[in-house]
């Protein structure tokens, strides 16, 4: 009984928050929400994004652009597709310069996501793809390693989804640089059969949602850049190597498949977090950190900050415990020698 009271009260108050309030002017009329003021958009993303408890975000990179995807995750490996920017430029100008599209990049990844509480989810991990002008990105992701910014390479074949890094700065002595960067290698193969898998049970299920159900907002499946069309573009092919088939992922030709790379990359992101074997426990944190039960008297969740802190605090190695400090030395007994 308790439950169900409290159902009804968060729901009240959530129905009569600005939030809420929106969501009902846009179901009752859309084009007056808009003409209105109402960022329709925006509403609409964030009213899917509910179960959202971790961010992390993947660009591909391309001679003339680079394209990114912000992917967010939640309990039972669901997931949902965030937002998607396309940034002009040559990727080989160096970041601050002028026609160079990394600073675009660092902006968008520094910037918080808005949960659907109120609460400001930041871009935990974020990965770029080395496939093309590997240098460029190493010059990139060298200054941003400490905001866990990875660069990445794909590997096909049986492997997982995130292996061990590889490190790439080396001295001219042939020796590894403390602290120098480190490229990770993406089990692309092995992630491809799991998202296409989870991919297949949205097309299957209901609107409801569920576990491992991918949330694709119906302005992106109806785009004309063919967002969702990216994500299914390749096709796995049977080849015959030695006599042993080989099942291998085949892009047909003419076919785009940046949003899919972007949708691997940002779950090699989340692998990197923990996603594989996050518990019921850590799950509930960051619920009480992004998606609180307690509301203000405005009606909106209480936001608990700073939530950057919080959630590198949750996810960081554990420091080492400080050795006891040692108490005042006491000089050894000596022995007294009795008078003659």
């Amino acid at each position: 009984l308790a439950l169900v009271v409290g159902s009804v009260v968060i729901c009240h108050r959530l129905e009569t928050s600005r939030i809420g309030r929106a969501w009902m002017a846009i179901r009752e009329d859309e084009i007056a929400a808009k003409a209105m003021g109402i960022n329709t958009r925006n509403l609409k993303l964030l009213a899917f994004g509910m179960g959202v408890l971790m961010v992390t975000g993947f660009a591909d990179v391309q001679a003339d652009r680079v394209e990114v995807r912000l992917w967010g995750w939640g309990r039972n490996d669901e997931s949902w597709l965030i937002s998607r920017h396309i940034i002009p430029g040559d990727p080989n100008i160096p970041e601050g310069e002028e026609g160079s599209p990394w600073s675009a990049v660092t902006e968008l990844r520094r910037t918080p996501v808005r949960h659907a509480s109120g609460a400001q989810m930041p871009v935990e991990a974020f990965g770029v793809d080395s496939g093309y002008s590997a240098q460029a990105i190493y010059n990139y992701v060298r200054p941003h390693q400490h905001a866990r910014v990875l660069a990445t390479k794909g590997i096909p074949g049986k492997r997982p989804a995130l292996g061990k890094p590889t490190p790439v700065d080396v001295t001219w002595r042939g020796r590894t640089v403390p602290g120098g960067l480190k490229v990770w290698g993406l089990g692309v193969d092995t992630i491809k059969t799991l998202l296409y898998g989870r991919m297949r049970l949205t097309i299957a299920a209901s609107k409801v949602g569920g576990a491992g159900y991918v949330h694709v907002p119906d302005a992106f499946r109806e785009d004309p850049h063919g967002e969702f069309k990216q994500m299914t573009a390749e096709r796995l092919k049977t080849r015959y190597v030695k006599g042993f088939p080989v099942l291998e992922w085949h892009l047909p030709s003419g076919r785009r498949n940046e949003a899919l790379d972007c949708f691997v990359g940002a779950y090699a992101m989340a692998c990197f977090l923990g996603i594989q074997s996050m518990r019921e426990d850590a799950w509930s944190k960051r619920e009480k950190l992004y998606a609180p039960r307690e509301l203000d008297l405005f009606g909106t969740a209480l936001a608990l900050a700073p939530a950057v802190q919080a959630v590198r605090a949750m996810t960081a190695p554990p420091v080492p415990a400080a050795p006891p400090a040692a108490g005042p030395r006491r000089r050894p007994p000596t022995s007294r020698t009795p008078p003659r």
